[in-house]
Protein backbone atom coordinates (compact mmCIF):
# COMPACT_ATOMS: atom_id res chain seq x y z
CA UNK A 1 0.00 0.00 0.00
CA UNK A 2 1.52 3.07 -1.12
CA UNK A 3 1.88 6.37 1.30
CA UNK A 4 -0.69 8.55 -0.55
CA UNK A 5 -3.54 5.30 0.32
CA UNK A 6 -2.89 5.58 4.00
CA UNK A 7 -3.20 9.27 4.54
CA UNK A 8 -6.47 10.05 6.24
CA UNK A 9 -8.45 13.11 6.59
CA UNK A 10 -7.53 15.39 9.43
CA UNK A 11 -9.83 16.17 12.26
CA UNK A 12 -9.64 17.18 15.63
CA UNK A 13 -13.06 16.53 17.60
CA UNK A 14 -14.66 15.62 14.45
CA UNK A 15 -13.92 18.83 12.37
CA UNK A 16 -12.52 18.63 9.69
CA UNK A 17 -9.47 20.42 8.68
CA UNK A 18 -6.73 20.07 5.92
CA UNK A 19 -2.79 20.11 6.64
CA UNK A 20 0.02 21.66 4.25
CA UNK A 21 3.02 20.05 7.07
CA UNK A 22 3.72 18.88 10.71
CA UNK A 23 7.06 19.30 11.93
CA UNK A 24 8.10 17.41 14.51
CA UNK A 25 9.77 17.54 17.88
CA UNK A 26 10.64 13.47 19.13
CA UNK A 27 13.59 12.70 21.60
CA UNK A 28 14.13 12.41 25.16
CA UNK A 29 13.54 14.84 27.68
CA UNK A 30 17.18 16.52 28.66
CA UNK A 31 17.81 19.21 30.89
CA UNK A 32 21.44 21.08 30.50
CA UNK A 33 23.31 22.72 33.33
CA UNK A 34 25.77 25.61 32.86
CA UNK A 35 28.21 26.32 36.18
CA UNK A 36 30.26 29.55 36.50
CA UNK A 37 33.56 29.29 35.57
CA UNK A 38 32.68 25.97 33.90
CA UNK A 39 33.77 25.26 30.08
CA UNK A 40 30.66 22.65 29.63
CA UNK A 41 27.69 22.14 31.07
CA UNK A 42 26.38 18.76 32.67
CA UNK A 43 22.94 17.08 31.70
CA UNK A 44 20.29 15.04 32.76
CA UNK A 45 18.13 12.85 31.31
CA UNK A 46 14.48 13.34 32.25
CA UNK A 47 12.76 10.39 30.26
CA UNK A 48 10.42 10.73 27.21
CA UNK A 49 9.75 14.48 26.01
CA UNK A 50 6.10 15.79 26.33
CA UNK A 51 4.58 14.92 22.87
CA UNK A 52 4.29 18.08 20.64
CA UNK A 53 2.38 18.08 17.28
CA UNK A 54 2.28 21.01 15.25
CA UNK A 55 0.46 21.42 12.00
CA UNK A 56 0.03 24.23 9.37
CA UNK A 57 -3.28 23.38 8.70
CA UNK A 58 -6.25 25.54 6.59
CA UNK A 59 -10.01 25.50 5.83
CA UNK A 60 -11.08 26.09 2.16
CA UNK A 61 -14.02 26.43 -0.17
CA UNK A 62 -17.50 28.81 -0.45
CA UNK A 63 -18.03 27.74 2.68
CA UNK A 64 -14.79 28.36 4.66
CA UNK A 65 -15.97 30.75 7.27
CA UNK A 66 -18.31 28.39 8.36
CA UNK A 67 -15.77 25.33 8.48
CA UNK A 68 -13.34 28.10 10.26
CA UNK A 69 -16.07 29.03 12.98
CA UNK A 70 -16.84 25.03 13.90
CA UNK A 71 -12.98 24.17 13.69
CA UNK A 72 -12.18 27.53 16.00
CA UNK A 73 -14.76 26.44 18.31
CA UNK A 74 -13.37 22.97 18.85
CA UNK A 75 -10.10 24.56 19.40
CA UNK A 76 -11.13 27.01 21.82
CA UNK A 77 -12.69 23.83 23.98
CA UNK A 78 -10.24 23.25 26.98
CA UNK A 79 -10.79 19.63 27.31
CA UNK A 80 -8.65 17.01 25.54
CA UNK A 81 -10.07 15.06 22.19
CA UNK A 82 -9.38 13.35 19.17
CA UNK A 83 -6.69 14.21 16.51
CA UNK A 84 -6.92 12.37 13.58
CA UNK A 85 -3.53 13.18 12.03
CA UNK A 86 -2.91 12.69 8.18
CA UNK A 87 0.41 11.04 8.56
CA UNK A 88 0.51 9.16 12.40
CA UNK A 89 -3.17 8.42 12.88
CA UNK A 90 -5.37 8.61 15.91
CA UNK A 91 -4.02 10.46 18.93
CA UNK A 92 -5.35 11.92 22.61
CA UNK A 93 -4.49 15.68 22.67
CA UNK A 94 -5.38 18.79 24.15
CA UNK A 95 -4.79 22.99 22.29
CA UNK A 96 -2.20 24.39 23.55
CA UNK A 97 -4.54 27.22 23.66
CA UNK A 98 -2.48 29.56 21.26
CA UNK A 99 -4.71 29.34 18.12
CA UNK A 100 -3.06 31.26 15.14
CA UNK A 101 -5.24 31.85 12.08
CA UNK A 102 -4.71 34.10 9.04
CA UNK A 103 -7.13 35.34 6.65
CA UNK A 104 -6.60 37.52 3.49
CA UNK A 105 -7.42 39.36 0.78
CA UNK A 106 -5.32 37.10 -1.74
CA UNK A 107 -5.89 33.79 -1.62
CA UNK A 108 -10.12 34.04 -1.29
CA UNK A 109 -11.95 31.62 0.54
CA UNK A 110 -9.40 30.16 2.64
CA UNK A 111 -8.11 30.54 6.48
CA UNK A 112 -4.68 29.39 7.74
CA UNK A 113 -4.31 28.24 11.25
CA UNK A 114 -0.86 27.44 12.67
CA UNK A 115 -1.63 24.94 15.78
CA UNK A 116 0.48 22.88 18.76
CA UNK A 117 -1.54 20.13 20.17
CA UNK A 118 0.11 18.59 23.58
CA UNK A 119 -0.68 14.36 23.52
CA UNK A 120 -2.25 13.67 27.13
CA UNK A 121 -2.59 11.00 29.63
CA UNK A 122 -6.35 11.09 31.24
CA UNK A 123 -4.76 9.30 34.30
CA UNK A 124 -6.22 10.52 37.42
CA UNK A 125 -3.44 12.47 39.03
CA UNK A 126 -1.80 11.30 41.87
CA UNK A 127 -3.19 12.65 45.56
CA UNK A 128 -0.78 13.00 48.33
CA UNK A 129 -2.15 13.22 51.87
CA UNK A 130 -1.17 14.73 55.58
CA UNK A 131 0.49 11.57 57.25
CA UNK A 132 1.41 13.49 60.57
CA UNK A 133 3.06 11.45 63.64
CA UNK A 134 -0.51 10.70 64.91
CA UNK A 135 -1.56 9.16 62.27
CA UNK A 136 1.98 6.47 61.78
CA UNK A 137 0.77 5.93 65.47
CA UNK A 138 -2.84 5.06 64.86
CA UNK A 139 -1.51 2.78 61.72
CA UNK A 140 0.96 0.87 63.78
CA UNK A 141 -1.82 0.51 66.22
CA UNK A 142 -4.56 -1.03 64.05
CA UNK A 143 -1.81 -3.04 62.62
CA UNK A 144 -0.48 -4.69 65.55
CA UNK A 145 -4.26 -5.42 66.60
CA UNK A 146 -4.90 -7.39 63.61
Amino acid sequence: MSWRDQLQQARFKGVPFDVDSAPFVEGPAIVFHDYPFGSLPTFEVLGERMQEISLSAYVHGDDYMDARDALLAVLRDPTPGELIHPWRGRQRVICDGNIRSTEGMAPFGICRFDLRFVAVDERPLPTIGIFTQGRLRLSALNANAA
